[in-house]
């Protein structure tokens, strides 16, 4: 079994960050994300098929409140 000094979950901006500074500082890190890995080229940039590809919701996520706040939330490695 293997054992790690350190585990992140999710491998976005926050998450990336903070393994590469724990790992530069010498601990043994694993991070979890649940999103898939996609290469560059499996859809065009700012695409439609890119928005359903990569973002949860296909890129449509709401917090409602007042206001009412729309935001894209990653859903693939790297956020």
């Amino acid at each position: 079994m293997t054992s790690y000094d350190a585990i992140v979950i999710g491998s976005g901006p926050g998450g990336s960050s903070s393994a590469l500074k724990l790992a530069e500082a010498g601990l043994s890190v694993l991070v979890i994300e649940k999103g898939r890995s996609f290469d560059l080229k499996s859809c065009d940039p700012f695409s439609q098929r890119e928005l359903e590809q990569k973002y949860k919701n296909s890129g449509i996520t709401v917090a409602l409140g007042m206001p009412k706040i729309s935001y894209v939330e990653g859903a693939c490695l790297g956020g």
